[in-house]
């Protein structure tokens, strides 16, 4: 599923995204966001000069609530994860979007809903849902 978030993939570790560099990366449009047996992985698209993935153990995941993220030129509601990766917190603004679209437009309101109810499973579970949530731009 595509989504942005507040934050890069470096060495496998999730890290604060930085906005002034946003505007350098031209092709870092979205992120893959994608339910695996192992956790939440989160995948930088290989164009744009940044590459990598890191998963969130579902068992890592202290906290899921619903909130804001602000990026370089908008503000959007957000799955804010909170978890802990290698000992260190980390707190993650996930937007889901519509792939397809130009401007990286937001998915619908039931595919919002949607979303978050899958991340809020996966946290209370600690484990993938049966379904994958391929229904993400509603």
């Amino acid at each position: 599923m595509a989504v942005t978030s507040t934050a890069w993939i470096e060495d496998g570790r999730p890290v604060p995204a930085s906005e002034r560099d946003d505007g350098r990366k031209p092709g870092r449009r979205h992120q893959l966001l994608s339910l695996t047996e192992a956790g939440i992985e989160l995948r930088e698209r290989p164009i744009g000069g940044r590459t990598g993935a890191t998963v969130l153990p579902y068992s890592s995941i202290d906290h899921v609530e619903v909130g804001t993220a602000t990026f370089t030129e908008w503000t959007d509601r957000a799955v804010l994860i909170v978890c802990r990766v290698d000992g260190q917190p980390v707190e993650l603004g996930v937007v889901p979007v519509d792939e397809s679209s130009f401007l990286l437009a937001p998915v619908t309101d039931a595919a919002y809903r949607a979303f978050l109810e899958g991340i809020i499973a996966v946290a209370e579970t600690g484990r993938k849902p049966d379904e994958l949530l391929d229904h993400a731009t509603g």
